[in-house]
Parts: structure tokens; sequence; C-alpha cells
């Protein structure tokens, strides 16, 4: 017979398959490009400025690997909205549209093997989205660039930090230039096999 006591360690304590302490842990909030639209639509949510970008660092945190697919028309609004508040005066949004262009660098992602197709048709417009931030008023009021031609429909962004235009260009970059190596590195492979 065992007479040795255990000692009651309430952290121990099973709760389902987790312990208390696990139990008490706040759930981290699964953010998506639905919640973070509502924030700039709703009419509760839209003069929330801070807590918009800060839905977006979120949103951006959780896709650390790349957008996928079919995010792109809701990320094309957001980033569209973001302009917007970011025209407007709201700072906090430079550090959400960086973000945002540092995760588009990386290639998109796909939960099924149809979402390239059915999705990139989406793509033009994504990348349009970035144009105002690449061809915008300085801080300095400079407007760059000096012959551009613009419609009266085109956004003048009055905001903009050449910090936030290098990543914008960073990410231009990087989408265009996306494979690029591994197609030279094919072709000089094919040119040795020739000779």
């Amino acid at each position: 017979m065992n007479t040795s006591k255990k000692s009651f360690n309430p952290d121990f304590t099973r709760t389902g398959n987790l312990t208390q302490t696990e139990a008490k842990k706040p759930v981290q909030e699964q953010v998506d490009t639905k919640k973070v639209l509502e924030m700039f639509e709703s009419t509760y949510t839209e003069q929330l400025y801070d807590r918009k970008a800060n839905y977006i660092l979120k949103f951006c945190k959780q896709r650390k690997d790349g957008f996928f697919f079919e995010e792109i028309q809701d990320i094309t609004k957001i980033i569209e909205y973001s302009i917007k508040d970011l025209n407007e005066g709201v700072m906090e949004m430079r550090n959400a549209i960086k973000k945002i262009a540092e995760i588009a660098s990386m290639p998109f992602l796909k939960r099924k093997s149809s979402d390239e197709y059915v999705f990139s048709k989406h793509l033009p417009e994504f990348l349009n989205s970035f144009k105002p931030l690449l061809t915008s008023q300085r801080q300095d009021g400079a407007l760059e660039p000096e012959n551009s031609h613009r419609s009266n429909s085109s956004v003048v962004i009055m905001n903009l930090s050449d910090d936030l235009r290098s990543a914008c260009m960073d990410f231009i970059h990087k989408f265009v230039n996306e494979g690029i190596d591994d197609i030279k590195m094919q072709e000089e492979s094919f040119e040795e096999k020739k000779v």
C-alpha cells in the first residue's frame, strides 16, 4: 500500500486536455480579411484608426508566410482604405501598408491547386492599388514623377514617406522578379548540356 501523499498543484489539474494554467491563457484572436474590412466599413469602428492599423498588423503577423490567393480582392480593398486614411492624415497606416507590402513580397499561397488560376485575374487590380504610393506627392511637397499624367480621379498622397515608398517599390521589384533566378539557372543548365 502506497502511503505517500501527492501534493495538490492547481497548475496541473486537468481541464479537458488543458491544464488550468493553459486554460487561463487568452486565446489568440484569429484575424482574417473580412474582420479587417469590417473595421473600415463599420460606422462604429471607422474612426478607430489605431485599432484598424493594429488589426492589419495582426493579420499580417498571422500571414507571415504569405497571403492566400483567395484573399487578393480583400487585401486590395484594405490597401485602398488604408491609403485613403493615410491621405487623411492617419500616420498609423504607414506601418500597416509597409507590412502588407512586406508580406505581399512573398509568393502567394494556395489552399486548392486551382487557386492560382481562379484568383490570378485579380492581380492587376491588386498591383494597381499600390500605384498612388509610387506616384504621389512627398512630405516635402515635391510631386513625383514630374511628368506624371494623372487623371482627375487619381489620388495624391500627401503623407507619403520615403520608407513607405521604398517598401512598396521593394514589393513591386520582388513581385516582378519572382522565379526569374530559377528560370536563369534552368537556361544556364540547358546551355551547358548543349555544349
